[in-house]
This record gives structure tokens, C-alpha cells and sequence, in this order.
């Protein structure tokens, strides 16, 4: 039988539930929001690796062009003064200066690689705080789940009595 002390439970018992919803809903969507920014951050970071990488890329190219150009001038140079371009000091001399500009362009692009690399990391760092973020979203659900089926029971168990 049903007797006013009992609506008085089953009523608290409703606002206890209701408590936990709103702050679930509150705690979601900062969980939410934290995750969604280091997605972006994850995204940015990813870019901006892409981004150095291809300017690595082309910087290496713009070495050995500029290699090429100068051997090139130099092989003109030693024409010019008379000496026999096919001669091996001549082709030594063009081959060093090649050489060189390979050597220049690999390691302009191993500095490049290094930077974007430690981007790659950054978004390696904010993918995983994203699944952190998620992960405890998934654990206040179910928190949330079990008070609010406690409070039930309770109420239940009032209910009943």
C-alpha cells in the first residue's frame, strides 16, 4: 500500500536520477569538447608535418638544381680557358661539384624530415589524449548508468516496503 512518506522517497528518488543525468550531460560534453579539440590539434599537427615535409622536398630539389647550374658553370668556365672538358681533372671537378649539391639537398631534407617527424608525434600525443578523453567518457556513462540505477533501486526498495 501507498503511503504519503513514500511519494516523499520516490520523489527524491526521481531528483537523484534526474541529478545524475544533468551531471553526466555537463561532464559529456566537456568530455566532448576536449576530445573534439584534440582531434583538431591532432589535424593541425598532421598538416603542418605534411607541410614541412613538402617544403624539405623542395628545398632538396632547389639544391640540386642550384648544383647542377653551378657544375654546369664551371665546366663552361674551364672551356673557356682552355681546358679539355672531357679531360679527368675537368669531369672530377664537375662530378665534386654534383657531389656536393646532393650531399647539401639529403641534408636539407633530413633536417626538413626531422621536423615534420616531431610533428607527426605531436598529433601522435593528441590522437592519444583523444582516446583518454574517450575512454573516460565511457567510464562516467556507466558510472552514471550504475548511480542512477542505485538511486532506482532505493526507490524501489522504499516502494515496496
Amino acid at each position: 500500500m501507498c503511503v504519503p512518506s513514500m511519494y516523499g522517497s520516490f520523489a527524491s528518488g526521481v531528483l537523484g536520477v534526474t541529478k545524475e543525468i544533468m551531471g553526466y550531460n555537463s561532464s559529456a560534453k566537456n568530455i566532448e569538447y576536449q576530445t573534439q579539440a584534440a582531434i583538431n590539434n591532432a589535424n593541425l599537427a598532421k598538416n603542418e608535418a605534411l607541410r614541412v615535409s613538402q617544403q624539405g622536398i623542395d628545398e632538396a630539389r632547389k639544391e640540386k638544381i642550384q648544383g647542377m647550374q653551378e657544375a654546369n658553370k664551371q665546366l663552361a668556365r674551364n672551356a673557356a680557358s682552355g681546358l679539355d672538358a672531357t679531360s679527368q681533372t675537368s669531369m672530377y671537378s664537375y662530378q665534386d661539384t654534383i657531389d656536393s649539391a646532393n650531399s647539401s639537398a639529403d641534408l636539407l631534407k633530413n633536417n626538413y624530415d626531422w621536423q615534420a617527424s616531431s610533428y607527426f608525434e605531436r598529433a601522435n600525443r593528441y590522437l592519444n589524449q583523444a582516446r583518454d578523453y574517450q575512454n573516460s567518457y565511457n567510464g562516467l556513462l556507466f558510472n552514471t548508468a550504475m548511480n542512477a540505477l542505485g538511486t532506482t533501486k532505493k526507490v524501489a526498495e522504499n516502494w515496496y516496503k
